[in-house]
């Protein structure tokens, strides 16, 4: 999955890091996120944020439910499920660039997997991003990991499998559904 996201490594005078491509819609590499050991994340100088998406997106998404995830460490954990994925590098961000890179793959369905966090700000940017992802797919939906699970990555190191995801995207209402 990581090789899917080509996502390097090296190492500077402030330590060791793992390099993450951010990407545009029109799949340029825009910018180069480092991280490090200890969690923290910053873009180089000059680059700016962008999405993470694997070399070999499909063209065509029609017959697939895409997952929409925070970060690229959700994305690679979408695709060690043999899901196809995609990143946002954080909550509010690039919902333009994603429904450009989307809406020309047209894909089937779209599940937007929110991330659990204390103050709710995972859960509202999920829904924000499925009512601007809906013009793109008529099936999206907002998926939340079980309580006490933080985002897509702990839920598969807890153990997640696809077909359980897959019953969560089931049991999840489409878009416009729970105000009916």
């Amino acid at each position: 999955a990581l090789r899917r996201l080509l996502v390097g490594g090296g190492e500077d005078r402030s330590g060791p890091f793992s390099s993450w491509p951010q990407i545009d819609e029109g799949l340029r590499v825009v910018g180069i996120s480092l991280r490090r050991a200890d969690g923290s994340k910053r873009l180089r100088r000059g680059d700016r944020a962008g999405l993470h998406v694997p070399i070999d997106l499909p063209d065509d998404l029609s017959r697939e439910r895409i997952l929409v995830v925070e970060g690229g460490s959700d994305a690679a954990a979408g695709l060690a499920l043999g899901r196809v994925a995609v990143g946002r590098p954080s909550v509010l961000a690039c919902f333009k660039e994603l429904k450009r890179l989307l809406r020309s793959r047209r894909p089937g369905a779209i599940s937007v997997v929110a991330d659990r966090d204390a103050h709710g700000a995972g859960l509202r940017g999920a829904v924000q991003l499925a009512r601007v992802l809906s013009v793109v797919s008529p099936d999206v939906r907002v998926v939340e990991p079980p309580p006490g699970v933080k985002d897509l990555r702990a839920w598969l190191a807890a153990g997640l499998r696809s077909a359980e995801l897959s019953r969560f995207e089931a049991a999840a209402p489409r878009l416009g559904e729970a105000a009916r």
